[in-house]
């Protein structure tokens, strides 16, 4: 959020507080002078400024005790339910949905192998098609299920 090479902040999070939107839509950062009074003199910024790391803090600390404690099939599951919604059909790479995972293609890649094997999924380039939601939620839900 501020950078301390240019001494500017970034404006993504002011935009989220109508009291700051009379910033200009074009400016993407503010001066870090400014930022500082907005921090000593406003309440209300103070506390969006807080609640905004908050929630950064708690997104990595989510991911972190995921990785750790997590089995990585269970997790690809999950993953791959909640960015197919309603439907059976995500568009995205294995490097992507890696990423997200916080783990490399490679072992996506794996676990997607195993997942088509036992029929669940389909891969194409770029694409997965869900087959079988039915097995991925009973896995994404069972942190007792075997490995697979």
């Amino acid at each position: 959020m501020v950078d301390q090479a240019r001494r500017t902040v970034s404006r993504r999070n002011l935009e989220r507080n109508e009291r700051f939107s009379d910033i200009s839509p074009d400016v993407g950062q503010i001066d870090i002078v400014a930022f500082d009074e907005l921090m000593a003199t406003s309440a209300e910024f103070r506390g969006m400024i807080f609640q905004s790391y908050s929630k950064r803090i708690t997104d990595l600390l989510q991911v972190v005790e995921e990785v750790a404690f997590r089995r990585i099939d269970l997790r690809l599951a999950g993953k791959l339910l909640n960015l197919a919604g309603d439907g059976d059909q995500i568009v995205a790479t294995q490097s992507q949905i890696a990423t997200e995972l916080g783990t490399v293609r490679e072992v996506v890649s794996r676990q997607f192998q195993e997942f088509q094997r036992r029929g669940w999924v389909k891969i194409g380039r770029g694409t997965v098609t869900i087959t079988d939601k039915a097995a991925l939620t009973a896995l994404a839900n069972s942190d007792r299920a075997p490995p697979v």
